[in-house]
């Protein structure tokens, strides 16, 4: 079974410029353009869906929000995972959190950037330990404070994401490119923290995770294959890899996928990282 645990849906009118390619607002990249486009061409069996409900919404204009990741689930039974996305600053944010869990969502994120360290968004990572909710995050660059909350949530399995994260790959730049190349420094504190706390977790997604994995290909390889039982494949949909004319878009072009695949030759690893791992983590 391939689970992708990172995909968004967008709708409505766009709040991203025409002249961007792949996410103007001539293109359908709602949930039914996401299982055509995307799940069915590629074999993937479940999608976890990651609303945007907050008060960054106005930064992702055409993300789209709870109620509509609820109803896009109900619309293709049996192919997205919905998780709660909660505002930090809203007063009652623990009990929306609650009400979420009782309308079927399986975890919270995506948790963006500074929110995933907001001394408020403690009170959602409580309800997620009552939950058994796994906790999906954008880290922010010092990874001293996702060490921290691993610490005070032991009970919690949060999933790290993004370029602030797996540009700590290397302990000789740590943060310093988005996209760093090159050799991989062994020790850095990505692999510190995956292997010194058993509720961290990461996803592979966008360019970031894709990166981390091939810009040196012999430690990639050592790398996927000691923490096989700790990284989910997932794929940011429908985000571009810009870096490549015309662009291609995660996910369909199978790039995260084949990549795993060429990297984890042991059939008991390889289906960890594209699925098993991830059930794990979700609450029954």
């Amino acid at each position: 079974m391939i689970l992708d645990v990172h995909v968004h849906v967008l709708g409505g009118k766009s709040s991203f410029p025409a002249s961007l390619p792949g996410l103007g607002p001539e293109f359908d990249l709602g949930p039914e353009a996401l299982v055509r486009q995307y799940l069915d061409p590629q074999g993937i069996d479940q999608a976890v869906l990651l609303p945007l409900d907050t008060h960054h919404s106005h930064a992702h204009g055409r993300f789209i929000r709870q109620e509509d990741a609820l109803a896009a689930a109900h619309a293709f039974p049996g192919r997205f995972i919905v998780f709660a996305s909660v505002d930090v600053t809203a007063c009652d944010r623990a009990d929306r959190l609650r009400r979420l869990v009782d309308t079927g969502c399986r975890g919270l994120g995506e948790v963006k950037y500074s929110d995933m360290h907001d001394p408020r968004q403690y009170d959602l990572y409580a309800v997620c330990a009552t939950h058994g909710l796994p906790v999906l995050g954008h880290v922010d660059p010092d990874l001293t404070r996702l060490e921290q909350a691993l610490k005070d949530f032991p009970t919690v399995n949060f999933i790290a994401h993004g370029v602030e994260f797996w540009a700590n790959m290397s302990k000789d730049a740590a943060g310093t490119e988005a996209y760093p190349k090159g050799q991989v420094a062994p020790d850095n504190p990505v692999e510190a923290l995956l292997s010194g706390y058993g509720n961290l977790y990461a996803d592979v997604s966008a360019n970031s995770g894709y990166n981390a994995l091939t810009r040196d290909p012999e430690y990639g390889s050592v790398f996927v294959r000691r923490f096989a039982r700790k990284l989910l494949y997932g794929t940011d949909w429908p985000c571009l890899r810009v870096q490549r004319l015309p662009p291609e878009r995660f996910g369909e072009d199978g790039r995260h996928l084949s990549l795993l695949r060429r990297l984890l030759k042991n059939t008991e690893d390889l289906d960890q990282v594209l699925g098993g791992n991830l059930l794990r983590l979700l609450p029954n």
